[in-house]
């Protein structure tokens, strides 16, 4: 089993939360072509067209009952395996998932510093921005430095909105457990998989995914990735 980091916006983190989005979505990059349909003489067409799948060459598990790995690669319609092959950067079934969320950390100043970044230390516990803002914080995000005699309002702390992507893994309080891992396309979403997404319909879905990859093109392969909250 592997971990792997994932980052969810405060309203997909919110709907994990609440138990709505068990799916995510995200783009096949270097995605090979569909290779021309053909079948050695010797062997039985099974397949109407080639098909894209995971190599199943792992040892089949209760949670991987495929055996499925991390490559994936074409398969022709009489079940020849196609070159070349890409890796699923999401892993496979009993992989894990952690969040990454935008976060408060509350800082404090040493004793004598001038204030600088570099004299700053963080501690805990620390606070997670899709459900939850301290008290008395700046309306800023977090700064690359502080300038000289930077005065925070209480003299000794801080709070300072911290990116989804600069969460350390101590820090995510969501842990996924990968159930499935598929290839299709991303328009192929039924409303069934919409909601699964944490979206009321298959419209709001797609308006949300092409405004975060708006250079995806228009109707991108995409791993889909379905998985559990432990």
């Amino acid at each position: 089993m592997k971990e792997r980091p994932v980052l969810f916006s405060g309203d997909m983190v919110r709907a994990i939360l609440k138990g709505r989005k068990t799916q995510t979505r995200r783009p096949v990059k270097d995605m090979p072509p569909m290779p021309i349909e053909n079948y050695h003489t010797q062997h039985t067409k099974k397949h109407d067209v080639p098909y894209f799948d995971a190599y199943c060459g792992e040892k089949k598990t209760a949670v991987n009952p495929r055996g499925m790995g991390i490559l994936w690669n074409w398969w022709q319609v009489d079940d020849r395996a196609c070159l070349p092959q890409i890796k699923c950067p999401y892993g496979q079934p009993g992989d894990r998932f952690w969040v990454r969320e935008t976060w408060w950390g509350a800082f404090t100043y040493e004793e004598g510093s001038d204030s600088s970044y570099g004299d700053l230390k963080m501690k805990r516990p620390i606070k997670y921005a899709a459900t939850e803002t301290p008290e008395n914080t700046p309306n800023r995000c977090y700064p690359k430095g502080l300038q000289k005699g930077f005065a925070a309002p209480d003299p000794y702390c801080m709070w300072f909105k911290l990116p989804s992507i600069h969460m350390p893994r101590w820090a995510s309080r969501i842990t996924l457990d990968i159930i499935s891992v598929r290839v299709e396309r991303v328009l192929d979403i039924s409303e069934y998989d919409a909601k699964a997404e944490g979206f009321p319909s298959t419209a709001d879905f797609k308006n949300t995914f092409f405004a975060i990859y708006q250079n995806a093109g228009t109707n991108p392969w995409v791993w889909v990735v379905e998985f559990v909250k432990i």
